[in-house]
């Protein structure tokens, strides 16, 4: 009988065939000339929205297009939703500077990098200034939270402050951003993932069901998962992917709510971000699900411009999320280094990068730091 069904469809509906063939082949010569057509689904797709907040001028593009769009199977579409400060604009303050460091240049046209994708910018904003976040802090208001940077007698730490606070106003604005997208196109987003302007992708972006803990895509709706390195007392703040209920949970009212206590934080302090985070998603009714660095590959990375010409390097202060042999991994280049020095996936560390013990000693003072700081408070 069964065969007899499929025989019957066969003779009568060979024009439903015939269209499906024809649309079918529209779509694939679309998707390989007209990098707008994201609209066209050829299968059940994941959906994904990239959220990136920050600065013009720090912007990592091309391994984002390469890892997170091109490196994802054909049923992942990939939307990205960016706010960037323009170049040149800010208040100048950096957690870790780089001798030579130069602007990006990634900024001024992104859309060609997507070119043969379904991949798109659904927005992108270059805005000349940051909100004046000062201006939303309470008179009486005691800080316990990013108390390593407002009660730190350095105008500097002060000033990084701000511009944590003004990124998370961008998070918000971009989340609201996507659900007003999803709302008039008729869709939701399965995940969204938080990536800083300057993640370097050295792997391929990975869903949750393709990490190494092989978590279906239900179960993952309302997780955070971030890299398991470099979390200071909460979540690695730097790449984060938020299961779509999730996201709404945490990044609806992320900034509007900072300076409302939390119902468990009388007593508490988040002296950085990263602590924040971690209080936030929880107290919101998320998650948090820490995974390999493998799962989310990104390093810190900037460009320079010293001797030996511009180019990308990564950051070495925050390479010991990266330690191990990572052989399936792109290579790196630390900044500072002189052409021997590049680092292969094995990361024999060049003269002119910081080894094991230094880079130890270094986290060791900033954890001490912190400490210290909150305790003045």
């Amino acid at each position: 009988m069964a065969k007899l069904s499929v025989i019957s469809c066969l003779c009568a509906c060979p024009l439903v065939a015939l269209i499906s063939v024809v649309s079918s082949s529209k779509i694939d010569a679309r998707r390989k000339d007209d990098s707008t057509a994201v609209a066209i689904l050829p299968c059940n797709k994941t959906r994904l929205a990239v959220l990136i907040a920050g600065k013009a001028s720090r912007l990592v593009w091309p391994s984002k297009v390469k890892h997170i769009v091109k490196a994802s199977p054909e049923c992942v579409q990939v939307d990205f939703y960016m706010r960037l400060l323009k170049a040149g604009s800010g208040n100048g303050a950096e957690f870790t500077h780089v001798p030579h460091q130069a602007m990006s240049k990634d900024w001024k046209d992104p859309e060609s990098l997507l070119e043969g994708t379904t991949a798109s910018i659904v927005v992108k904003d270059i805005i000349d200034e940051n909100p004046d976040v000062a201006k939303d802090i309470p008179a009486n208001h005691i800080h316990t939270r990013l108390s390593q940077y407002f009660l730190s007698p350095k105008e500097s730490q002060r000033l990084v402050g701000i511009n944590i606070i003004a990124r998370f106003s961008h998070m918000q604005s971009l989340f609201h951003s996507i659900m007003d997208h999803e709302k008039a196109e008729g869709f939701r987003y399965d995940y969204v993932l938080h990536t800083r302007d300057d993640d370097h992708y050295i792997g391929p972006f990975r869903l949750p069901e393709d990490m190494s803990i092989k978590m279906n895509r239900a179960d993952a709706d309302n997780k955070v998962f971030h890299k398991l390195c470099s979390t200071w007392g909460g979540v690695n703040d730097k790449t984060l992917l938020f299961g779509r209920t999730a996201a709404e949970k945490v990044l609806t009212r992320l900034y509007s709510d900072f300076w409302k206590p939390l119902p468990e934080e009388e007593l508490a302090e988040a002296p950085n971000p990263e602590v924040y985070l971690s209080r936030i998603i929880n107290a919101r009714g998320g998650s948090v699900q820490g995974v390999p660095w493998e799962d989310l590959p990104t390093t810190d990375a900037v460009y320079e411009d010293g001797p030996e010409g511009y180019r990308l390097c990564t950051k070495p202060a925050y390479w010991p999320c990266g330690e191990g042999n990572h052989s399936s991994l792109d290579s790196v280049v630390f900044c500072g280094a002189a052409e021997n020095g590049v680092i292969g996936n094995d990361h024999p560390l060049s003269d002119n990068a910081p080894s094991r013990l230094q880079r130890f000693a270094s986290s060791i003072r900033r954890l001490f730091e912190g400490i210290r700081t909150s305790a003045h408070g």
